[in-house]
């Protein structure tokens, strides 16, 4: 594959350029994370990742029951924060991501598992396979060019084109689904760590509206194409999430609930045609 780049594939509509302008604003009127903050954050966050209802680890009573698995939740909040701030140190310094920085990020996510995939894997929602990532023969040097972009979003000095950059970045990264499993996580975590060098904010946009709109977010990620470097329909998503984020409105609840019924509108009539086979 060619090596996309900042400069030459930094692509736009009117559409998702009007959006970009304005969500930027909106995220340079919010004040700064301090590190006590992002520290809360990343505990949720963590529970978001790991589909664990958030509870205060720290300072509740719990059952018996509860007092076996507890521990091992503390110590994981405390190694996903460990790493998060290891990495954010090195980024603040360096402005490099490296893959031994995402080998490390992946061991916290998903331990004893920290390989490059070597097979060939298939992404499913529910029954219906939603896409087909790259072949693992050629995960290392699509990687490698990820690594490069990563490092010319966090060098650059021009904010809307680092946050699109980011959003557009997802759907490369899981096309790409260099571990077999637990991508999505590992991209969150990236995600998060990426935005917070980039603006010294983190914005966590809420469970409800993420999961609202999952199947928005499905159809979005279907219908990206790497290899030319279209990810227009992603970065819509992206970029009205958290329009809608900071300022609740019928525009984009319109939006995303004509996405849904598309993606419904085609399952619906894949499963009446399997019905009928």
């Amino acid at each position: 594959m060619k090596h996309i780049t900042l400069e030459k594939n930094f692509k736009t509509n009117k559409t998702t350029d009007n959006l970009l302008k304005e969500v930027v604003e909106l995220i340079k009127k919010e004040k700064n994370t301090s590190e006590k903050d992002l520290s809360t954050i990343l505990d949720i966050e963590y529970c978001y990742s790991y589909y664990i209802e958030w509870i205060d680890v720290y300072n509740q009573t719990f059952s018996e029951v509860d007092k076996n698995w507890i521990p091992n939740v503390k110590y994981d909040f405390e190694q996903y924060k460990k790493i998060f701030f290891e990495c954010y140190n090195e980024l603040r310094e360096t402005k490099t991501f490296t893959k031994d920085m995402l080998i490390r990020i992946q061991e916290i996510i998903e331990p004893n598992k920290k390989w490059i995939r070597k097979v060939p894997v298939w992404v499913f929602k529910w029954w219906k396979c939603i896409f087909r990532p790259v072949d693992f023969q050629v995960v290392e040097e699509e990687l490698e060019y990820l690594i490069k972009y990563f490092n010319e979003i966090l060098q650059s000095n021009n904010l809307e084109k680092q946050i699109y950059s980011l959003f557009w970045s997802h759907s490369w990264f899981e096309s790409i689904h260099p571990f077999e499993d637990w991508n999505w996580r590992t991209w969150r975590f990236l995600f998060v760590l990426f935005f917070y060098v980039i603006t010294w904010k983190l914005i966590f946009v809420s469970k409800d509206i993420v999961e609202n709109w999952k199947l928005a977010y499905y159809r979005a990620l279907n219908t990206c194409d790497y290899k030319e470097a279209k990810y227009n329909d992603m970065n819509e998503y992206f970029l009205r999430l958290y329009r809608y984020h900071f300022k609740p409105n019928d525009e984009d609840e319109k939006y995303f609930e004509h996405q849904i019924f598309m993606e419904r509108h085609w399952d619906n009539l894949l499963l009446s045609g399997l019905f009928w086979i």
